[in-house]
């Protein structure tokens, strides 16, 4: 039985090895500095990106291995990755930390209460989503090009004068428009007739 580490970190700043390594130390985790694995990437970096955290799971972490993280952000960028990685790690049979969750190994009713915490979270995760989703296809479209320069109201006028008889020229200096502006109602009011 081996135990290893894996810390996540944002930056380059924040490694400095002997704070890092004491960490461990200081939460009862008497781990060989060659078995604690550091990753800078930022958090909300999907898991496909984070090579250490996979490579240690898929091939150095074994049955019966102990493998401590500091938070669940170092498992996953969402709790569905969080979910997913957990999961590989339970079914390899390697015993899991997580030391902001639980400074006991997450097994038994822990193991139970984490899941439902995780999957929990991944149904909100997934309503929030979508909730943001309906609401940026259901927002009212803005017309692409100029604002109208008249109301529907001014049009219908402009269309009654001029049958009646008024130039365009007149309706022009009416409504202080240009004459392409009232030349344009009377075209739209003929394609609609």
């Amino acid at each position: 039985m081996r135990t290893y580490a894996y810390v996540r970190l944002n930056s380059e700043k924040e490694f400095e090895s002997k704070k890092n390594y004491s960490f461990f130390v200081d939460n009862g985790f008497n781990i060989h500095k060659n078995r604690i694995f550091f990753e800078t990437v930022l958090v909300d970096k999907p898991l496909k990106f984070r090579s250490t955290i996979k490579n240690l799971i898929d091939y150095s972490l074994e049955q019966n291995d102990l493998l401590v993280v500091k938070n669940l952000s170092d498992l996953g960028s969402n709790f569905k990755e969080i979910l997913f990685l957990t999961n590989k790690i339970f079914d390899k049979g390697v015993r899991l930390v997580c030391i902001d969750f639980s400074k006991n190994e997450i097994n038994g009713d822990l193991r139970v209460f984490f899941n439902h915490f995780v999957k929990l979270v991944c149904k909100f995760e997934d309503m929030f989503d979508q909730e943001i989703n309906d609401n940026k296809y259901n927002k009212v479209r803005r017309k692409v090009g100029r604002p109208e320069v008249l109301t529907f109201q001014q049009k219908c006028e402009v269309i009654d004068l001029y049958k009646k008889g008024c130039s365009v020229y007149a309706l022009s200096k009416k409504y202080e428009v240009t004459r392409t502006v009232i030349k344009r109602v009377l075209k739209m009011s003929e394609m609609s007739e």
